[in-house]
């Protein structure tokens, strides 16, 4: 692992000698933490169980004692862990072995060729503006997210409508398809039609009413 994250450059593994000191604590915690409270079930039978007034304040006493350290050592491992999980959280993922050294990346290939301009070009985010709010998004969502904001919402809902009923819907919308009449249970085959008029109606009812097509398609 240490080989891994020094991949992703120098400073990548500086973190890794702290996480297994705060892991190995933790494992040596969690064992006499659960061994405590073993034990703090088994004075509470012994206390139910007990013959006299006195045995029973005998168990008591002792289980005081126990129960503290058991609190004592609940605390630490609480607060192991809260410092584990903080010098966790910057460690970067372990990088794919086939991958660059780092920490630049490598090009592995270009594919078409690359535009000149006789401009700068911008990044998006320079020219949305305030349409693009990353810094609350990234807050709420904990990752690399993006709000939309004012008419960069009603672009985008644009987009999606015009990818929905671009050229490959209105292909759908002229296909033939196939519907099925519900006599098609008796044995009936399926009726193939473009146009919604063929379609055949549908049975309403028990007493063997059809439908009337609408205005438009009578």
């Amino acid at each position: 692992m240490r080989a891994a994250l020094e991949r992703r450059g120098a400073d990548a593994a500086a973190g890794l000698d702290r996480v297994i000191e705060l892991d190995e604590r933790r494992r040596a915690l969690l064992p006499e933490l659960e061994g405590l409270r073993a034990e703090q079930n088994e004075a509470n039978s012994r206390i139910k169980s007990a013959g006299s007034a006195e045995e029973r304040e005998c168990e008591i006493a002792a289980m005081r004692t126990v129960a503290a350290r058991a609190k004592e050592l609940e605390h630490e491992l609480n607060a192991v862990e809260g410092d584990l999980q903080a010098v966790l959280a910057p460690l970067p993922n372990l990088a794919d072995p086939t991958a660059a050294p780092g920490p630049e990346d490598e090009l592995v290939r270009e594919v078409g060729e690359t535009p000149a301009f006789d401009f700068e070009p911008r990044d998006h985010l320079e020219l949305a503006g305030e349409g693009i709010d990353m810094d609350r998004a990234a807050r709420l969502s904990g990752a690399c997210f993006a709000y939309l904001k004012g008419d960069l919402v009603m672009l985008a809902l644009a987009l999606v409508r015009w990818v929905l009923g671009g050229p490959a819907a209105r292909r759908a919308s002229h296909a033939q398809c196939s519907v099925a009449h519900p006599s098609h249970r008796r044995g009936s085959p399926p009726v193939r039609a473009r146009d919604p008029r063929r379609i055949p109606r549908a049975r309403a009812g028990r007493q063997g009413a059809r439908s009337r097509p609408p205005d438009h398609l009578a």
